[in-house]
């Protein structure tokens, strides 16, 4: 059975278009099975929470359940951070794992995918500016990447990316800005300022009209 799972995950990673929400939805196990393999080979963050409520449900195949877990521990190493999303997942992971008890293959990679989300929580994971391979830790490299990279920023920022994780890295203001900012739909194709000061947090007085001079009243911190 490992072997047909491992085909299904190959033959996914061709395929583009797949209704995943149906998938999940359906009574027939072939076609959850499906989505397991399809989400194991494009992990999406928006089908995450999706994901979990599938595979916690009362499963009459523990192989597939067996298979969807392995598929939210996939997609948990490559979540951006996102503490309700997170929570949510554990709330639920951990009724499963009271409910299948002691002894199970899958309680063990239940309590694995729970201390991997432990450690997300913890240590919040690098920015990465996708499809590159930039990444951005602290919050002046993030600054300076996007002020390396206008155009890719500018198609993130308008995307929404920014915001969860420059929330979960402690950082609501500017979030609550970008939002802001992309929902007004002013993200022009400007350079970004590169003028920087050194307080302790970032400084801003509103949300500007444009990206660009939002992004030149934000200094670096020290």
């Amino acid at each position: 059975m490992t072997r047909v799972m491992t085909q299904m995950i190959q033959r996914a990673e061709h395929v583009t278009r797949f209704d995943v929400d149906e998938a999940l939805d359906s009574d027939d196990g072939g076609r959850r099975l499906a989505a397991y393999a399809f989400l194991y080979a494009h992990p999406d963050f928006v089908a995450f929470e999706h994901l979990v409520r599938a595979v916690t449900r009362p499963e009459p195949q523990p192989f597939a359940q067996y298979w969807g877990l392995q598929s939210i521990r996939r997609m948990v190493a490559r979540l951006p951070q996102h503490r309700s999303a997170v929570d949510m997942a554990k709330g639920e992971l951990k009724k499963l794992y009271d409910a299948l008890g002691p002894g199970v293959d899958r309680t063990v990679l239940v309590e694995q995918i729970l201390r991997e989300m432990e450690d997300r929580v913890k240590r919040p994971p690098p920015y990465r500016f996708s499809p590159s391979d930039r990444t951005a830790q602290t919050l002046g490299d993030f600054l300076d990447e996007c002020r390396a990279g206008p155009t890719l920023a500018a198609q993130q920022l308008q995307r929404g990316y920014f915001e969860p994780w420059l929330r979960d890295s402690g950082w609501p203001a500017l979030a609550d800005a970008a939002e802001q900012i992309r929902q007004a739909g002013r993200v022009p194709k400007l350079a970004w300022s590169s003028s920087c000061g050194r307080p302790r947090r970032p400084r801003i007085a509103h949300p500007k009209r444009s990206w660009n001079s939002w992004i030149a009243g934000i200094e670096k911190p020290a």
